[in-house]
């Protein structure tokens, strides 16, 4: 591999770091690593559900992730996929659903859909929040509530959708981070950082090598792997000093 191409082949305490360095330390400066709860603890909870978000809390993770779609009534609702299918006891496309009709179905366990806000109350005060989004008018959306919520500058905002990223490039306090999760040249790769302001890169862990790592932090650009639940993985991306790995284990990290 060259450096051209990239290419596949409550209460709380921290147990990484206190609190207090999470929460004084701005995302984009810090040099701590993360260890970041996929879907909150999805390997022990159904995924995106306010009890899956508190078991990562519980088990350390600094920060938890999650994934936002827009509902018919313009709610910004917790949930991976953009129909209801996988997840729930229902059917239908999440944007052609109200709050009230989603908040109907069983995520698992019993548990119901949450919202974003709902989701900043459980976490706030315990850890950071990664949030990501799959276009402008979600992100636009993000955006709106994380500052209403005076939680902007303890968010990370993600997408694979680089345009989306390059609209929020004014926000203030507002850390963004490109997924990448398929083959792309280093120039191009930077170019886009450079133009919409991105401060991270969340990379799928086959990419992930320890050039491409290298390459990123000599940019400045802040690394962050996905998804990691192998303990022989996990210590590897610790070696290479990523800033963050994300994981349905975050006990694990």
């Amino acid at each position: 591999m060259t450096f051209d191409f990239i290419k596949i082949t409550q209460n709380h305490s921290f147990s990484n770091f206190s609190l207090g360095k999470l929460f004084n330390s701005p995302l984009s400066s810090s040099s701590l690593m993360l260890k970041i709860g996929h879907r909150g603890a999805s390997g022990y909870e159904p995924e995106n559900t306010l009890r899956s978000f508190q078991k990562a809390i519980l088990l350390g993770a600094d920060m938890v992730e999650c994934d936002v779609h827009l509902s018919k009534d313009d709610h910004a609702v917790v949930i991976h996929d953009s129909k209801v299918n996988r997840t729930t006891n229902g059917r239908g496309r999440v944007s052609k659903m109200t709050l009230a009709e989603l908040k109907q179905l069983d995520a698992g366990k019993g548990e119901k859909i949450p919202t974003l806000e709902e989701l900043i109350d459980l976490v706030k005060g315990k850890c950071l929040l990664n949030v990501e989004v799959k276009g402008w008018k979600p992100a636009q959306k993000v955006l709106e509530i994380v500052q209403a919520k005076n939680f902007a500058k303890y968010t990370v905002i993600s997408s694979s959708n680089y345009k989306a990223l390059q609209l929020l490039s004014n926000s203030p306090a507002q850390e963004l981070a490109l997924i990448v999760f398929r083959p792309i040249r280093k120039n191009i790769l930077l170019n886009k950082i450079t133009k919409a302001g991105i401060n991270a890169v969340h990379i799928d862990k086959r990419l992930a090598t320890k050039r491409v790592i290298a390459f990123l932090h000599e940019h400045n650009i802040k690394v962050r792997v996905w998804t990691v639940n192998k303990p022989n993985q996990i210590n590897k991306f610790k070696r290479l000093k990523v800033d963050g790995i994300i994981s349905n284990y975050p006990d694990r990290i």
